[in-house]
Parts: structure tokens; sequence; C-alpha cells
């Protein structure tokens, strides 16, 4: 029990170090939380206690521009998000590990994006449309700058069936949620991507309904 409270307490100096934007003395707290947290946890693989101390360390090295060590723990604290219960239930469905998820998702694609990993950082965001459809429905606005982003990746290395794939999936949620202007700009995507599979029946049909 008492060794329970110490990585609290360790974790809360970490996190107040954080605030006070003083990094290495964050990660230093954090690292000793996680590594009681583990000796006391580590049989178990679900535990959230380790998921909180593996996404404080993880955003801490985030902060600090720590690339490497960031996706060490960012994506070890996605996994335990994502394992299914004891029970064999799904991942945990709670808002907060909704939230958490994102934020893992959300940090791991700006650091594939800056690596130029653009595939991994793909993989980021299509993580984020399950978690979104799962939790708040396929219609969810969150998901048009998701499709979005995913478009502009994949036609970024040429992968253009996806990125047509994806900019559809836009204009459809774009007609659902009544978002007339970025219907436009989707679909003038839309079109100049048709135009580069030398689809060119299909690339004119979207740049009259742009008119």
């Amino acid at each position: 029990e008492e060794q329970v409270e110490m990585t609290v307490t360790l974790h809360n100096v970490g996190l107040y170090y954080e605030q006070m934007a003083k990094l290495d003395l964050a990660i230093h707290y954090h690292q000793r939380s996680l590594t009681i947290r583990r000796h006391l946890y580590g049989d178990n693989p679900q535990d959230m206690n380790i998921a909180t101390s593996l996404l404080a360390l993880g955003f801490a090295h985030v902060t600090r521009g720590d690339d490497k060590e960031a996706l060490i723990c960012l994506r070890a604290g996605h996994e335990i998000f994502n394992a299914p219960t004891n029970n064999g239930d799904d991942a945990p469905t709670l808002s907060m590990s909704f939230h958490k998820n994102i934020d893992i998702l959300e940090s791991m694609f700006a650091i594939y994006s800056r690596q130029k990993e653009i595939r991994k950082a793909a993989w980021c965001l299509e993580e984020q449309v399950q978690l979104v459809q799962r939790h708040c429905g396929k219609n969810d606005g969150k998901l048009v700058t998701t499709y979005q982003r995913l478009g502009s990746l994949y036609a970024q290395i040429e992968e253009h069936g996806k990125a047509i794939r994806y900019l559809e999936k836009t204009i459809v949620l774009d007609q659902y949620l009544g978002l007339t202007s970025d219907e436009i700009r989707t679909t003038h995507k839309l079109g100049c991507t048709y135009s580069l599979v030398q689809h060119y029946d299909k690339a004119t049909e979207c740049h009259k309904r742009v008119l």
C-alpha cells in the first residue's frame, strides 16, 4: 500500500515539474513512478496505472522533443488502452479512455509526420477513424478532418486509390453535415486526384460540380 501511494506521489511530482517546464525532473519522476508500477502490476498488462505512467512519461518526452522515447511510451500506452478486457469484451469504452487514445494517436501522428513516415502517420489516423466511429458514430464531425488528412497523406505517397476513397468519404460526410464550403474544396481535390490517375470523365464530373 505504501508503494502504491508512493507511485501516486511520484506521478504528481512529475506533473508539477512538467507544469513548471522542468522537463528533466518531470521525466525523472514519471520514470520512477512507472518503474515501481511495473514492479507492482507487471503481471497484468492491462493495468491502467501503468498506462497512466506511460502516457505521462510519453507526453513529457513529446514536449522535450524526444521522439524516439515518446513513441516507445505512447505505443505501449495505446496497446494497454486497446487490449481486450479480462472478460473478453472489447477495449475499454469509457470516455476518458477514448480521449486519452485520441491524444496518444495525435501525438504519434505528429511525430511520424515530422519523420516523414507517411504510412505510420496514416495508420494513426486510421486508428482514430475506428475509435471515433465506435464511440461517436460514423457521421461524427470529427471524421471530416481525419478523412481529409488521410486523403492528403495517401496522395503524398501516390496511393491515389486510397486518397480517392477518403476524399469521397469526406464529401459524403460534408453533405450529411451540411458543410457546403468544405464539400466544394474537397470535390475540387477529388477532381484533381482523378486527373492524376487519368480518370478524366470522373475528374470532369467533379469540376462541374464545383462550378
